[in-house]
């Protein structure tokens, strides 16, 4: 990958703490890992198997599966297939996952109502240009009017931007997306027990003891004292800071833009959505970060086993 930037993550998996001498005849003595930088973050896989070469082979196949992935979703990568489709505005014979990731991130655009949108990018490059001061009117205008999730034409054969200047962004997704592929192939590759942080977080079994994957949610920069302390059994955690990423020193505007208003979202210090899939609680980490406090409930009704944990702005933790 080219480029490192700071991501919108503040989930910390706690793998050090995972009590070894619990673990049974059927896990090795120590986790095998690797460490990386993925999608922009830093990430890590962590295995307990009593077979450290069989994990140690799986864990190169599951970077081998990273990079290609990376080569689909990365906005730093002038040539993979997201910066040409920016570039050219189609593509032609896009990929199974790019086409798979853009579908899925049209159900939750329109079970959210617009709340997160994949087309956010051409208002994000406005607010980066400026170092975070606010556009004027015309520009906002300008910015906005290339931005509906309902302009892209999804096909096996073809993608589509129905209008020019219209661009992508998968950030706001391809993290949870590329951590649900990385825990099938574990899965394949005879790895039930594996904790995958790539940006997002997924636990596949209920940890080496049966008590779940030990992580936390730390708090935002103003926020709680102390960190949320989560188990995970067969579960996904994903979380979207405002702190994460802002554009220059003295702006105030961060990279949760609502794409409906244009405006950095100012609800939340940071929101985590436990989901079945990290696919989905990617990108509803960055749809609900767009919804105030009191439209939470409603808008987690309509997913099936959907949690949410949320440090408000007033440094309050809402649990849903």
């Amino acid at each position: 990958m080219s480029q490192v930037i700071s991501r919108r993550r503040f989930v910390a998996i706690m793998a050090a703490a995972v009590p070894l001498a619990k673990v049974g005849t059927a896990w090795a003595a120590a986790p095998q890992r690797w460490r990386g930088i993925a999608m922009g973050a830093h990430a890590q896989i962590l295995l307990l198997h009593h077979d450290a070469a069989k994990a140690r082979a799986a864990l190169a196949a599951a970077v081998a599966e990273l990079t290609r992935l990376e080569a689909i979703f990365s906005l730093y990568e002038p040539n993979s297939e997201i910066s040409r489709l920016n570039r050219d505005g189609y593509l032609a014979a896009p990929s199974v996952d790019l086409v798979r990731l853009l579908s899925e991130a049209a159900v939750i655009s329109q079970t959210t109502d617009g709340a997160f949108d994949v087309t956010v990018q051409p208002l994000f490059e406005t607010y980066r240009d400026l170092q975070g001061a606010r556009p004027a009117t015309k520009d906002l205008a300008g910015a906005l009017a290339l931005v509906d999730h309902r302009d892209v034409e999804v096909a096996p054969g073809r993608v589509r931007f129905r209008k020019p200047g219209m661009k992508i962004t998968l950030n706001g997704i391809a993290q949870g997306f590329i951590t649900d592929r990385i825990c099938e192939l574990l899965r394949r590759h005879g790895f039930p027990g594996t904790l995958t942080n790539l940006g997002e977080i997924k636990a596949n079994g209920t940890g080496p003891d049966g008590a779940g994957w030990p992580v936390s949610i730390e708090a935002s920069d103003a926020g709680a004292a102390s960190p949320v302390r989560l188990d995970l059994k067969d579960r996904a955690l994903a979380t979207s800071a405002a702190g994460g990423y802002r554009f220059g020193q003295k702006g105030a505007g961060h990279h949760l833009l609502d794409p409906r208003m244009g405006l950095s979202a100012a609800h939340y210090g940071s929101l985590s959505v436990l989901a079945p899939t990290a696919t989905l609680a990617d990108g509803l980490s960055t749809a609900f970060s767009m919804l105030p406090p009191n439209a939470l409930p409603f808008a987690a009704a309509r997913f099936d086993d959907i949690n949410i944990i949320a440090e408000t702005a007033g440094g309050d933790i809402l649990r849903l």
